[in-house]
């Protein structure tokens, strides 16, 4: 008798053991789930997830194509009086003048070195020349000017080149520097004269070519009139880029950098987005390697950066080419800048640079604030060229490279800022400094 009690005693001492085993087995798996659940704890409270299918691209902006986008940031003309005028790459002359462009075919190069027989740069005569954004400008993109080309990627030019007529009304000759080689290309099939681009409406800024050290610095003849502005600021939520990037917005893990500072992951793909004085910014990485060995141009790569921000967001504000920079393993940057009435628009506002590798667009980096609504504009004199070299005295001309004149940003306030006149002034030491357009006095793009 007491052995059979023996035996069910230990029975049921194991199967209290097994139950015991399994309640603990249920808490840990309920404890596994709650610590997934915090850690992948999706969007915070800012960041709303509503659409109904994944990948949906949001659009708070407008939809580009690259002859929309690769423009040129001003044209100079040069008449048969010599005399220098500069026209801003918004103006009716500009889009005629790239209308006709496109349906233009550019002949093949002929390359003649520095020398008694090159084509002087510049041309001597009357030309119309285009900059194209802040630096130097792959020869591929300018083949996106045309309708048809037979150029090959030559390396990257001067952002400035010339268009001259000939004795054929319906007939140019492009002329560009590589180097210490200049060439040239006819151009054929462009239906109008170079005088019918001109819309009288425009406004064109007499210019002068002032001799600075080894260089010649383009500059304003006169003390011409600019106009101080006040524009209201606009916002895009940053829940609406991050949910035009990610497949799956609802696997996203969420990590506090800073106190302004938020970075949203899937494993593969991040986007910070940081508060600053001006608003939003986000920068995207990924972490996905493209294969090297794949060789696109620069025109497709361009192509790749702007279908992208299409498809993610649209281009903010009347953003254009800037600059293009060549980077290691093949991959390939692109800056946009906004402009305002023909003028650049120096600042944070509206910034944008897309980082391309293999034909895929592998980072972008932009602000969520751009221009809304212009609510008030004055007039103001600025200095001449010699007047600024003058105001500027020989200690701080002296590492001055190059100089431009635009818009800077002095913000006023949360939702307001104020467009001021404003020379930029590039240094040896690849720093820029701005002033005061009508003083020459030191600028701030800090705000207040």
């Amino acid at each position: 008798m007491r052995r059979r009690w023996r035996t069910h005693d230990g029975t049921l001492l194991r199967r209290l053991i097994a139950v015991g085993g399994t309640i603990f087995l249920i808490l840990l798996v309920m404890m596994s789930l709650v610590w997934s659940a915090l850690i992948w704890s999706g969007t915070p409270s800012e960041v709303s997830v509503d659409r109904p299918s994944f990948y949906s691209s949001a659009s708070n902006g407008r939809l580009r194509s690259i002859v929309d986008v690769f423009k040129p940031h001003s044209l100079w003309v040069w008449t048969s009086g010599n005399e220098l005028f500069r026209i801003g790459g918004g103006s009716k002359t500009a889009t005629k003048l790239m209308s006709q462009l496109q349906a233009a075919t550019a002949l093949s190069l002929t390359g003649y070195p520095l020398g008694r027989n090159a084509p002087t740069m510049p041309p001597s005569g009357q030309y119309l020349a285009l900059r194209f954004g802040d630096g130097r400008v792959p020869v591929t993109l300018l083949m996106s000017l045309f309708k048809e080309t037979n150029w090959h990627d030559l390396g990257d030019v001067s952002s400035l080149f010339f268009l001259t007529s000939t004795s054929d009304p319906s007939r140019y000759t492009i002329t560009f520097q590589i180097g210490k080689t200049v060439f040239r290309a006819a151009l054929i099939h462009a239906p109008r004269t170079l005088q019918y681009f001109f819309s009288p409406n425009d406004q064109a800024t007499p210019y002068a070519q002032i001799p600075f050290g080894k260089q010649q610095l383009f500059l304003p003849y006169s003390s011409a009139v600019m106009r101080v502005e006040e524009w209201t600021l606009s916002q895009v939520e940053p829940s609406h880029m991050i949910d035009s990037i990610f497949a799956d917005p609802t696997m996203l893990q969420t990590v506090r950098l800073s106190k302004r500072q938020m970075l949203y992951t899937d494993g593969s793909r991040g986007v910070s987005v940081t508060r600053t004085a001006y608003g939003n910014e986000i920068d995207y990485v990924t972490n996905s390697t493209p294969l090297n060995h794949v060789h696109f141009t620069a025109r497709a790569a361009l192509g790749a950066a702007v279908s992208y921000v299409n498809n993610h967001g649209g281009f903010l504000g009347a953003q254009v080419f800037s600059h293009a920079s060549a980077l290691s393993s093949g991959r390939m940057e692109f800056s946009f800048s906004d402009m305002i009435d023909g003028w650049s628009l120096f600042g944070p506002l509206d910034h944008l640079t897309v980082g391309v590798a293999s034909g895929s667009v592998v980072s972008m980096s932009r602000s969520l604030t751009y221009l809304g609504k212009e609510i008030e504009q004055r007039k103001q004199k600025i200095l001449s060229g010699t007047q600024l070299i003058e105001r500027l005295g020989e200690n701080q001309t002296r590492s001055i490279t190059s100089i431009s004149l635009g818009y800077g940003e002095r913000l006023l306030s949360d939702n307001h800022v104020q467009l001021v006149p404003v020379y930029q002034l590039q240094l040896h030491n690849h720093t820029v400094k701005y002033v005061y357009a009508a003083t020459g006095a030191p600028f701030s793009l800090s705000g207040v």
